[in-house]
């Protein structure tokens, strides 16, 4: 899994100097294009894939995976389980 490094994250801002922001992050390798990276930020959420959930340490993973965020935050457990 790769991830966004500070080096990374430095050819990416060379790469995008002269050009629109949006336009270049539109261009960027994202969670759902081949070589995607997702940055090692921790905001959980919860995402659901059939009727599994599960809890990932950011949405970007959870698309990655194949899942579909449904709250921001960990997935509650039932009392008792």
């Amino acid at each position: 899994m790769a991830r966004l490094t500070i080096r990374n994250f430095a050819v990416a801002a060379v790469l995008c100097s002269g050009t629109m922001l949006a336009s270049c992050m539109e261009n960027m390798p994202g969670p759902n294009r081949p070589g995607g990276m997702c940055p090692a930020v921790h905001a959980p959420v919860c995402a659901a894939k059939g009727r599994q959930h599960r809890t990932f340490d950011n949405s970007c993973l959870a698309q990655r995976r194949g899942w579909s965020v449904v709250s921001e935050g960990s997935c509650m457990r039932p009392m008792g389980r």
